[in-house]
C-alpha cells in the first residue's frame, strides 16, 4: 500500500508520472505445466444454479383438535383396536373437511378415511353424534365474516367487515 500512495502523492507533486514511482505487480505465468491436472475442463453449466425447496409448514396440519372428551373415547377404542391419538384427530378431520352442511354417508366417509372397515364405522359413528350435538354447522370454529355481497350488515357477531366507501361531511 506505501507504493501506490508513494506513487499517487508524486503524481500531486510532480504533476506527471515519474519513472522510478511504479507500483510493484507481480508477473502473471500463463503456461503452467501442472495446471491441467489441478483443474480438468470437463465443467458442464448446472441446470439450476440455486436450488430451493418450498417448505408448507401447514400442508398437514389439521384444523381438529383432540378434546378431553375424544381422548377418552380414543383410549378406549385403542384398547380393542390399533388406533392413536393422533390418527384418530386425523380421522375426524378429514370428515369434516369432507362435509359441508350436511354430514358425509358412510360410504363416502369410507372412501375419505381409507382405513379398516370397523374402524371407520366407530368413529364414524362418534363423528354424527359429536356433530349432532354440536351448536356450530361445524366441529371445527372459524370466525364468522361479512358474505360478499355486503348484507349481513347489521350482525353483531361478524368479526370483519369490508371498508365501506362514503361522502365525509365537511365539519
Amino acid at each position: 500500500e506505501h507504493h501506490l500512495q508513494r506513487a499517487i502523492s508524486a503524481q500531486q507533486v510532480y504533476g506527471e508520472k515519474r519513472d522510478n514511482m511504479v507500483i510493484p505487480v507481480p508477473e502473471a505465468e500463463s503456461n503452467i505445466a501442472y495446471y491441467e491436472s489441478i483443474y480438468p475442463g470437463e465443467f458442464k453449466m448446472p441446470k439450476q444454479l440455486i436450488h430451493i425447496q418450498r417448505i408448507n409448514f401447514f400442508q398437514h396440519a389439521k384444523e381438529y383438535i383432540l378434546l378431553t372428551e375424544d381422548t377418552y373415547v380414543v383410549l378406549d377404542k385403542e384398547k380393542r383396536m390399533d388406533i392413536s391419538p393422533l390418527q384418530f384427530e386425523e380421522m375426524i378431520d378429514r370428515l369434516e373437511k369432507g362435509s359441508g352442511q350436511q354430514p358425509v354417508s358412510l360410504q363416502e366417509a369410507k372412501l375419505l378415511l381409507k382405513e379398516d372397515d370397523e374402524l371407520i364405522r366407530e368413529v364414524y359413528e362418534y363423528w354424527i353424534k359429536k356433530r349432532k350435538n354440536c351448536r356450530g354447522p361445524s366441529l371445527i370454529p372459524s370466525v364468522k365474516q361479512e358474505k360478499r355481497d355486503g348484507s349481513s350488515t347489521n350482525d353483531p357477531y361478524v368479526a370483519f367487515r369490508r371498508r365501506t366507501e362514503k361522502m365525509q361531511t365537511r365539519k
